[in-house]
Order: structure tokens, then sequence, then C-alpha cells
């Protein structure tokens, strides 16, 4: 049982099935070993993949608002400004660096105020100072937002400044 507002941290070797889990958690991927329930019927739930997977036809707006059911330019803007972006709405991909587009994808997932997020080794392609302060970014926003986060990662990836818990 997770918690609200709990923040897991998943630590393992590539191929143990750390993606597989959170594509079972997002219902993605049906196992007939595997149950998950939810404290309610609808959740929110929002997913940072490993990769920003932005569109690169739209810019930086434009692919914030493909999560949302209806256009709210308001909030995009809102969410951008919380990761450094808001200056960049108009900017396509192409343009943003690594870490932009992993703040961009934090966004993302923040934006449709999601209840549960989940997180498949979002910052494994980053440097090490780039990393720490998109996680730093990641976990004031999920304690702003109150969101319950789990995220994985490869084992040698966890560092002191990871939270963890087994």
């Amino acid at each position: 049982a997770i918690d609200n507002t709990e923040f897991i941290c998943i630590v393992g070797p590539s191929g143990c099935g750390k993606t597989t889990l959170l594509n079972i958690i997002a219902g993605l991927l049906n196992s007939p070993n595997a149950r998950v329930t939810f404290g309610q019927a609808n959740i929110r739930l929002g997913y940072i993949f490993q990769e920003p997977r932005l569109m690169p036809w739209l810019t930086l707006q434009q692919n914030i608002e493909l999560v949302l059911p209806q256009s709210n330019p308001q909030l995009v803007k809102q969410v951008l400004k919380q990761v450094g972006l808001l200056a960049y709405s108009q900017h396509y991909p192409n343009a943003l660096s690594g870490g932009m587009l992993r703040r961009a994808s934090i966004a993302r997932g923040f934006v449709i105020k999601p209840q549960l997020l989940l997180l498949d080794e979002p910052f494994v392609s980053l440097d090490s100072p780039t990393a720490m302060k998109c996680r730093a970014l990641l976990l004031n926003m999920a304690k702003q937002h109150q969101t319950t986060t789990v995220s994985v990662t490869y084992t040698h990836l966890l560092t002191h400044d990871t939270p963890a818990q087994h």
C-alpha cells in the first residue's frame, strides 16, 4: 500500500521488470499475476517516461496542452513558469536542451494535476548536475501538488539525494 502524497522509489537492475510494473499500474499492460487497486474508482494518473516524448512539430505550450481534456492556456503557462520554461513556451523541442526537455516532461506530468504520478527513469540520460536539479524540481512539485509518486531507477543511478523506500 502506498499512502497519499508518498514518494516511492523502486530500484533495480536493467530487465528486472520496473517499467513493466509501472505499465501495469498505469493500466497499459495486463498481467494475470498482478492486481492494482486504488482507493477510489477514477484516479488522475500522470506518467513521465524515460524519453520526453514531445511532438517535434508542436511548440512547448502545444505539447503540454496535448494531455489536457480542453485547452487551458493559463494553466499551461502556470506550470511552465513552475518549471522555469515560460519564456520558451513558443519554442519547438529541437531548440531545447536535454534538461529543458526533462523539465517540459515534468510540466506535462503535473499539468493534469495527477493524484498519482509514475516516473520511468526520467533522468537517466542527463548529466549528474542537471539530473540533481530536475530531481529537486520534481520533489518540490510533488510536495506542492500533493501528488503520490512512484519512480523507478537503475541501481547505479541512486544517489544519496534521491528519496528511496524499498
